[in-house]
């Protein structure tokens, strides 16, 4: 299995996609292209529909040199961001294994939340959800050190 980014779109605010109105291939297409790895695009579809809106969207300007730039910056920061190695020791409870644990004890932990509910398929990763629960939480001094490490990252 290969380690290729996921370029799709879903991730993106309704209210953006919404703005191009136009079967969102415009829309679809820029957010591709900004991507610093792509330098083209192919579409594929049997649909002479989805070519026409495709082809129509390419027709126009698309994003210049220094647009282009700035959102590969953009998403660089981002990928670093969502580059999860293991959190340090420092910051751990004795009992926390990774971050899913780590994040599942700082909202278990945190005053104003009631209760929580995790959503998985994999027995595995239930098991682990299980576990944060399965110690101490994090005190207020415990929660704001983890804040800090996170905002640093």
């Amino acid at each position: 299995m290969h380690d290729y980014p996921y370029l799709g779109t879903h991730d993106a605010p309704a209210s953006i996609r919404s703005a191009h109105a136009s079967g969102g291939a415009r829309f679809f297409l820029e957010w591709i292209l900004a991507h610093p790895a792509v330098t083209s695009v192919i579409p594929a579809t049997r649909d002479p529909g989805h070519m026409a809106d495709t082809l129509a969207a390419a027709d126009g300007p698309l994003p210049d040199e220094p647009q282009r730039r700035r959102r590969a910056e953009r998403w660089a920061a981002r990928r670093r961001r969502e580059t999860m190695t293991a959190p340090p020791a420092s910051i751990l409870s004795a009992h926390t294994s990774g971050w899913a644990q780590f994040f599942l004890e700082g909202i278990l932990a945190h005053p104003a939340v009631t209760s929580v509910i995790p959503a998985t398929r994999d027995p595995g990763h239930m098991a682990d959800t299980l576990a944060a629960a399965g110690g101490p939480l994090p005190d207020e001094p415990q929660r704001r050190r983890r804040a800090g490490h996170w905002a640093a990252r």
